[in-house]
């Protein structure tokens, strides 16, 4: 096991280039996978980084180590999910920031923001872009490979017929105390975000279903944030 002194000398190197990541566009990822392997070689050594990042908490849930760097208020003081943020950034080749700011856990399964997919899309050379856009309705194809083209709609009327129409698709939910929980089902729509940013839904759903299907291997096979929130 390495000493705290070159533990520390180690995370010193990766604190710079993380806020070097901080500011990066996801149309420019660099591949720093490399580098961040090299500077933390070890399962340990990324654990105890992920609580010098997020902070700790007792059983009590009051703060015992304080954070070193702000992070999104959903990952503060939670270095474990920190941990699988930076372990999984780790694999797709982004630095620790952006991966924090990024890709997030729901329920339990790693998921990534579409303005990702669609920066890691492109460094894999999958220019993806809109065919339609207006009407509400959201038609997207990767141009640079005349890929198949996915369409989401809010409606059916004016769509194509093989677009995906949000307002019939009805998703499963539990409520209720935990001793008595029941099953329920609501549309899909009903969530606060389509009612906010329908159109920035649709976009993001369609490129979430293209990336899956035509270039997974860029993207990790993930599903986007905004199709599990």
């Amino acid at each position: 096991m390495q000493s705290p002194d070159s533990i520390a000398t180690e995370t010193a190197a990766v604190r710079a280039l993380v806020h070097e990541q901080a500011n990066t566009e996801p149309s420019s990822l660099a591949p720093v996978a490399s580098v961040f392997r090299a500077a933390l070689p070890s399962l340990e050594q990324l654990a105890w980084m992920a609580r010098m990042l997020a902070g700790d908490t007792d059983a009590k849930g009051n703060p015992r180590t304080p954070a070193m760097i702000a992070l999104p208020k959903a990952l503060q003081g939670k270095p474990a999910d920190v941990l699988a943020i930076m372990l999984a950034g780790r694999e797709l080749g982004i630095g620790p920031m952006q991966a924090t700011r990024m890709i997030e856990i729901i329920g339990g399964a790693t998921a990534l923001r579409s303005e990702l997919k669609l920066g890691m899309a492109k460094r894999a050379g999958h220019d993806i872009k809109p065919v339609i856009r207006e009407n509400g309705r959201v038609r997207v194809k990767c141009v640079s490979c005349d890929s198949h083209e996915v369409e989401w709609a809010l409606v059916r009327e004016g769509a194509s017929p093989d677009a995906v129409i949000a307002t019939e698709i009805e998703v499963e939910s539990w409520e209720g105390p935990k001793e008595a929980r029941q099953k329920t089902l609501s549309p899909l729509t009903a969530k606060s975000a389509w009612h906010s940013f329908p159109f920035a839904m649709l976009w993001a759903r369609a490129v979430g279903q293209l990336c899956r299907e035509h270039c997974p291997e860029a993207t990790g096979g993930l599903y986007s944030v905004e199709e599990l929130s």
